[in-house]
């Protein structure tokens, strides 16, 4: 047999977090991090740049007031398809700089195809109480959001919206410092023991887990 002058280039191979039998879905892991350029979706535990964990000063509200908002992205650099039970784990914190102030906060999360909406995390499965929160109290949550079958084109943006909402004990004074953890390397939060936001023992990753329809 004589040899074929032309050979044709091998399949891709994808490459997954792990693959759910059950389902049919590929689960591909996403960091939420902040580069020199903004807020992105990486896929290796790299450091993030200007510290560990997102923060917002804010006053104490008798009401819950969105504190943090910020938006991890990435671009895909070929067609994708998406559909299935998404899931976001990330560590939220307070401390107050004036007094031990018993608060309360949630995590709302959406994630958009470019600037379409594709599901809300509106009703977030956090609704929790911390107390002295001077020695920082930190929270880690688990999200879930189920998304649609979702085709995405060369070029096209997968983004997660992070919000975090809070409010203080009705009657205590104060202002509070909030905090969203988003270093894919897990280093802990800087500050001194007093002042942490995010406790040594929670993690300060933020994870978003993708379920893709693999092309089999």
């Amino acid at each position: 047999m004589l040899p074929q002058k032309y050979q044709s280039a091998p399949n891709a191979i994808a490459s997954y977090t792990w693959t759910d039998l059950l389902t049919g879905k590929a689960y591909k892991k996403f960091y939420g991090t902040k580069a020199e350029s903004g807020y992105i979706l990486v896929t290796e535990p790299l450091r993030s740049t200007e510290g560990y964990i997102t923060t917002a000063a804010a006053a104490n509200t008798d009401v819950m007031t969105k504190v943090i908002d910020v938006t991890f992205e990435t671009t895909f650099d070929i067609p994708q398809i998406i559909e299935g039970l998404s899931m976001i784990n990330a560590t939220l914190g307070g401390v107050s700089v004036t007094d031990v102030t018993t608060k309360t906060w949630k995590m709302v999360c959406d994630i958009y195809k470019n600037t379409t909406f594709l599901a809300s995390g509106a009703t977030a499965i956090l609704s929790g109480t911390t107390t002295a929160v001077a020695t920082a109290d930190s929270s880690e949550i688990l999200l879930d959001i189920t998304l649609p079958k979702t085709s995405f084109a060369r070029g096209d943006t997968l983004k997660l919206q992070c919000e975090m909402w809070a409010k203080k004990v009705t009657g205590n004074p104060g202002t509070n410092i909030f905090a969203i953890g988003n270093d894919p390397a897990d280093r802990n939060d800087p500050n001194a023991a007093a002042s942490k936001v995010i406790e040594d023992a929670d993690t300060t990753k933020l994870e978003f887990y993708v379920p893709f329809v693999p092309d089999l």
